[in-house]
């Protein structure tokens, strides 16, 4: 099989190029000039110069501004627009599969404080990119993420809560959370997504899939196995007259890891392990 995936440099881009390399021929495109092809989201001329049969599209690149007004522009242009300049290449080369990379932080929900502009501009993105996969007669595939780690830390600006507990358990200090409420966090290790995703290719499964961990943690919860895997001393303490932190919508996956035949195998504590094995060998 060959495969395009669009923000091949990305933290996720490389894990996943490196699960679909052991039996496909994988070529990225990208803003940057690592990437095998150079393109530009909102450049529709920009794509027409990929031109290779490929099977299937995996469409990782994205935007994420905030929400004042040119960050709401911005998440629109790049994340709905450009995915459909995309989408719309890659029906043209002939391609048979469009996987489109989502958040759960697109779905409405009384629990989802995360929802914003960059989750309204991605469902915009699924909702037009599978109305052209309809009428192009393209097999879509849209698969919503929750929060993604990394072993190296790459994923930090996009994670820095996380990332801030491991800082302060390895280094044997009190975790401070905000507000009353101990609020459920979900972490998926990237290189489990990445195999999801593989699994989806390999396969070719159409359909939308909600792509979480099959464990969820409150924050203290999370902090304890941080504490406990480094051994270090350190307590989390909630600031109770700071402002509650926000609550995240976890949508049940249940249905993904039955189609897909495949439940992501790293626990938080083998992940907050592998993270603290990586940092004592750098």
């Amino acid at each position: 099989m060959k495969v395009l995936i669009t923000g091949g440099t990305s933290v996720l881009g490389r894990s996943l190029k490196r699960v679909l390399g052991r039996d496909c021929e994988v070529v990225t495109a990208g803003r940057d000039d690592s990437s095998d092809f150079r393109i530009d989201l909102l450049n529709r001329d920009s794509f027409r110069g990929i031109d290779i049969d490929y099977d299937a599209v995996v469409h990782c690149a994205a935007a994420f501004y905030g929400d004042s007004a040119d960050g709401m522009i911005q998440n629109e242009l790049l994340n709905s627009l450009g995915s459909l300049y995309v989408a719309e290449n890659a029906a043209t080369a002939g391609c048979r599969h469009f996987i489109y990379i989502s958040t759960i932080f697109s779905l409405r929900h009384n629990d989802n404080a995360y929802f914003g502009s960059y989750g309204i501009s991605k469902q915009h993105g699924q909702d037009n990119v599978s109305q052209l996969c309809s009428a192009r007669d393209m097999l879509f595939t849209s698969m919503a993420a929750g929060p993604l780690y990394d072993i190296a830390g790459n994923e930090r600006k996009h994670q820095p809560l996380f990332y801030h507990i491991i800082d302060r358990a390895e280094n044997g200090k009190d975790i401070h959370f905000f507000g009353n409420l101990d609020p459920i966090r979900n972490y998926l290790l990237i290189d489990d997504f990445a195999e999801m995703i593989g699994i989806v290719v390999r396969q070719r499964i159409g359909g939308a899939f909600n792509c979480v961990h099959p464990d969820s943690y409150k924050l203290s919860e999370i902090a304890e196995l941080a504490y406990d895997v480094y051994g270090n001393g350190g307590e989390a303490l909630f600031l109770k007259d700071r402002p509650d932190l926000p609550a995240m919508y976890i949508p049940s996956a249940t249905d993904t890891f039955e189609t897909l035949k495949y439940t992501p195998g790293t626990s938080l504590r083998e992940g907050i392990e592998m993270i603290r094995e990586f940092r004592e060998n750098r």
